[in-house]
């Protein structure tokens, strides 16, 4: 956010670029988040016995969360390399 907000005089190219940038490093981990904390709640998974609905839960939150770093690094990683392409 401290970013979206350092462009908040700037244009909305520059806006809609930081947006793309930091949110789908942030969207990488909301949803394995949000899908594991539902099957945790059982708001998810209605059907399942209730141990097995919160091993997946778990599942979801440690899997979701290792992809989604991963997903971080690999994102944040070409933006570097790309950015010392074009600036040297």
């Amino acid at each position: 956010m401290a970013r979206i907000y350092a462009l908040q005089n700037e244009n909305i190219v520059a806006i809609a670029i930081a947006l793309l940038i930091n949110g789908i490093p942030a969207a990488a981990i909301a949803v394995p988040g949000y899908y594991g904390v539902t099957f945790l709640a059982g708001h998810h998974g209605d059907t399942m016995h209730p141990a097995g609905r919160n091993l997946v839960g778990v599942i979801v939150l440690i899997f979701g969360f290792l992809v989604g770093g991963a997903i971080q690094y690999g994102w944040y990683w070409a933006i570097q390399e790309i950015s010392e392409t074009i600036f040297g």
